[in-house]
């Protein structure tokens, strides 16, 4: 039997690079990518219907899979939650999320933000609502941060940034901030956490995200690489949860982890 990410409960988004048939593809250009999500269908599907700035199906990029490639000029994709789903994190904020992704061909110089949610209607950001995973690329100091749209309104701060080898970054939104990356806690420093990921605020509702690209009212931020797989669960998983889920991601994507789940086979089947 297959072991998914969607074998631990709450999985509220699964982005599956490697799987053709959760995309909508013309040649090489991704108009649509599908949320293989089970408990949450139809919600954060990201779509974009503008030929030039669809991203790229690439296959055999890494451990021979397929990833979806961003530009680094303009190719971003939108969706949108619902106002009973506003976001991939829980109404009490909880949230587990993964990313294996890369820089390609090269190591960007600026900062950039690979995902983004709780955006207006109009695209654009919002303090105090506005929640994103950015690399700043060394600016001031800094690297791979998961914050809040203001820094200092919350934020987790890796000792890394984005390279040009594929490795997977766990962010786990709770009260002291934890971050992995393949596997290793990568926390440079917290403040306020937990961060507000999912926000009712009467003037929304704030239920909008980009992938590759940053809040419409916050250009030059776009991210230049590989995407191949986006997993967030709403709510914190415990610390065998997130190696079982590391230990997945380690099988497929050929990437070495430093704790080894025994609740997942090699060949990702479930030893139950």
């Amino acid at each position: 039997t297959p072991w998914y990410p969607t074998s631990i409960p709450s999985c509220s988004l699964w982005l599956d690079a490697d799987d053709a048939s959760s995309m909508t593809v013309s040649g090489t250009s991704i108009s649509e990518w599908r949320n293989k999500s089970t408990e949450f269908p139809n919600l954060f599907d990201y779509k974009q219907d503008n030929a030039s700035y669809q991203p790229l199906f690439v296959t055999g990029a890494v451990n021979n899979k397929s990833v979806v490639r961003f530009d680094g000029s303009d190719d971003f994709l939108s969706g949108s939650g619902s106002t009973d789903l506003r976001s991939p994190a829980a109404s009490d904020d909880k949230l587990t999320f993964f990313i294996v992704i890369r820089s390609y061909p090269s190591l960007q110089t600026s900062q950039r933000t690979p995902f983004i949610w709780m955006l207006d209607s109009d695209y654009d950001t919002v303090r105090y609502i506005s929640v994103r995973v950015m690399d700043y690329n060394g600016s001031g100091g800094r690297h791979l941060a998961f914050q809040s749209k203001q820094r200092s309104d919350g934020n987790i701060l890796s000792n890394v940034g984005i390279t040009t080898t594929a490795s997977i970054y766990t962010f786990i939104n709770d009260s002291s901030g934890q971050h992995y990356v393949d596997g290793t806690d990568q926390v440079s420093s917290t403040h306020s956490m937990p961060i507000n990921t999912y926000s009712t605020h009467p003037d929304g509702p704030y239920i909008y995200s980009k992938i590759g690209q940053d809040g419409d009212n916050h250009t030059g931020r776009d991210f230049g690489g590989d995407i191949a797989e986006i997993i967030c669960y709403r709510r914190n998983l415990t610390a065998a949860e997130r190696t079982t889920v590391e230990t997945y991601l380690q099988n497929k994507w050929g990437i070495t982890v430093a704790t080894q789940s025994s609740d997942v086979n090699t060949d990702n089947t479930d030893p139950a």
